[in-house]
Parts: C-alpha cells; structure tokens; sequence
C-alpha cells in the first residue's frame, strides 16, 4: 500500500511538471508570435497566471516580465513605456525573489534599463546606461558563458558617441564576441532562456560588413 501511495505522488509529480512545460512552451510560442501590443500583453498575463500556479518556479515571472518589457517596445508613448517598465520591474523583482543569483534575471534587468532611456534619451542615456552595463556586468560574472550580455552591451555602444567610447568598431567587438557564445551556448532546458542570437546577426549583417 505505502509503495502504491509513493507511485501515486512520483506519477502527480511527473504529470504536474509536463503540464507546467506544455504551458510554458505553448505560450513561449505566441510571445514569438506576438504581432501587437495586445497580443504581448495577452502573453504576460497568461505568464504571470503561470506564475501564480507554480509558485516555486522563475521563469514564468521572469517572461511574464520579459513580455511586458517588449510591449514597451512595440510604439508606445513615453508615459505608457514608464508604466509598461513599472510593470516588468514588478514581475522581474518576483523573480528575482525565488533566485536572487541568477544571470538570465540580471541580463533582464539590464534589459528593462535600456527600455527606459528610449522615455527621454538626452536626461536618460547616461544613468540608465550605467546601470544596465553593471546589471549586464553582474550577469557575465555569474556566467561568462552567456551571450545575452554580450549582445545587449553592443546594442548600447552602437548608439553612444565614439567619444564616450561607443560607436561602430565597439559595438562590433562585442557583437562578434557574442556571436561565439550563442555558437556554443546550450539552455538548460525547452523552456529556459535562449533570444538574442538571431537579432545579434542581424544587427552584425547590418553594421560590421
């Protein structure tokens, strides 16, 4: 009877854990898919429902929190990109919460910074620039091998004036660099985090011939 009880909790487990995958990847599949606002939004709310559910897990925070970060960047105006931020810190602070030490968290961070100098670049730029470049730093020192820092560090150089040491022949250097960890890089699983790759080629086909 105990083994019979013991098999009955492994098999629930087993099965509780398909079901948050199959969530998880369903719905990674309409974030990819998103066309609009809207459709972002529908995203986050369905990661953070997740969320709720599976109350040890991360990660849906952390996408929760990830689309909400790219609906900001699908023509919002000033205002509602600063709300739309508010939004994402929330759920990435949640995340954050269940894994304090965790790169793809703190490349996310870095990431929602960036998102807050498109409100107003010239008051911005520097300040948020400084601290998503820390952020990114803290991601790299926990895990040299993720590309993510790499890539979204280029994005910044690109835009900054070769004087405060940006520009093209910068940016390129650490596109190139995170080239060749997205060559070798391998998620944990179907579901962990793996964007970047495709609009770092993009980004090198455009700016480092």
């Amino acid at each position: 009877m105990i083994l019979m009880i013991l098999s009955l909790f492994v098999s629930m487990g087993y099965s509780q854990s398909e079901n948050y995958e199959k969530a998880m990847m369903k719905n990674l599949e309409k974030m990819d898919a998103a066309e609009s606002p809207d459709d972002m939004q529908n995203a986050a709310n369905k990661f953070e429902r997740i969320a709720m559910a599976e109350k040890d897990q991360w990660l849906p925070w952390y996408y929760a929190a990830y689309a909400s970060a790219l609906k900001g960047y699908m023509g919002l105006g000033p205002d509602q990109l600063d709300q739309q931020l508010d939004k994402a810190q929330e759920l990435l602070d949640k995340a954050s919460e269940l894994d304090a030490n965790n790169d793809e968290i703190e490349v996310l961070q870095g990431f929602i910074y960036q998102a807050r100098i498109q409100v107003d670049p010239q008051s911005r730029g520097q300040q948020y620039s400084m601290k998503a470049n820390a952020a990114f730093a803290k991601a790299s020192q926990i895990n040299p091998d993720n590309p993510r820092p790499d890539f979204l560090i280029a994005q910044n150089l690109l835009y900054t004036p070769e004087a405060f040491g940006g520009g093209k022949e910068a940016a390129c250097a650490k596109y190139q660099s995170a080239a060749e960890k997205f060559a070798n890089f391998n998620p944990e699983s179907d579901i962990a985090p793996n964007w970047g790759k495709e609009m770092n080629e993009q980004m090198m086909n455009r700016n480092c011939k």
